[in-house]
């Protein structure tokens, strides 16, 4: 039966929906999480030799959305976060690089400052021994405080636009992966289009728990609606059999 296979198809798009929902909701609290969204597409398929086409629905793909989430004050040193657009760009040890929008920072053995989940920053700015405190500027700039008061600039750190962010996957530890080919573009913080750099915040999820839950109600509702032609589609095909005896 055709509602069978129909009904299949929308059991499987809405259980991967309930699972994207249900990860959102998890990560309601976490430190610059993006929520994702399902988005669904018409399936036509022809099925045996009579050509008959079969409708459903599939899932076309999990997008991120990348609103700005709300930003939390800390007053920590270490946090930061992006007001505004753009993605701090950060080094992966196969050389390939990853982005995030809000990270605590420490300094690695090397000196150089590296993000919560440990990889360096692209910018690669180093904290020499004997810096008491840094300081991140809106723009970027990165000032370190020595003995006696006295400041030094230890580099700056650039904000990264992607120009298609549809392209963009979220990882773990806050980290957002780029398809390859797809332009990213540098620039000052502040500039460009790009937001400003906000030293002692973080970003929260921009995750609102109301939204969620309409939408976990909704897709329950559906994948319900779903088993229930499933259901149907059982019995008739019983009072058929029962009919031939």
């Amino acid at each position: 039966m055709d509602a069978l296979y129909i009904a299949q198809t929308g059991l499987n798009a809405q259980a991967e929906q309930l699972d994207v929902i249900s990860n959102n909701i998890s990560n309601m609290n976490t430190r610059g999480y993006k929520k994702a969204g399902v988005e669904f597409t018409a399936v036509l398929q022809a099925a045996g030799e009579s050509g008959q086409a079969l409708s459903g629905v599939a899932v076309e793909g999990v997008r991120n959305d990348l609103s700005q989430g709300a930003m939390q004050v800390t007053n920590n040193q270490w946090d930061i976060a992006i007001q505004g657009n753009g993605f701090f760009q950060v080094a992966l040890e196969n050389g390939d690089y990853a982005y995030v929008r809000s990270t605590r920072l420490s300094v690695d053995e090397d000196g150089y400052l590296k993000t919560s989940s440990g990889e360096k920053l692209s910018d690669y700015v180093n904290v020499p021994y004997g810096v008491e405190s840094v300081s991140i500027s809106p723009t970027g700039e990165v000032i370190g405080k020595l003995d006696g008061a006295e400041t030094v600039l230890l580099g700056e750190i650039q904000l990264h636009s992607v120009m298609d962010v549809s392209k963009m996957s979220q990882g773990q530890g806050g980290l957002f992966y780029v398809e390859d080919g797809i332009e990213v573009t540098a620039a000052t913080p502040g500039d460009s289009g790009m937001g400003l750099v906000r030293q002692g915040y973080v970003e929260g999820s921009n995750v609102e728990l109301t939204q969620e839950m309409v939408q976990l109600i909704m897709a329950q509702r559906g994948y319900q609606l779903n088993a229930k032609i499933v259901q149907i589609g059982d019995q008739i095909m019983e009072t058929v059999n029962n009919l031939r005896r």
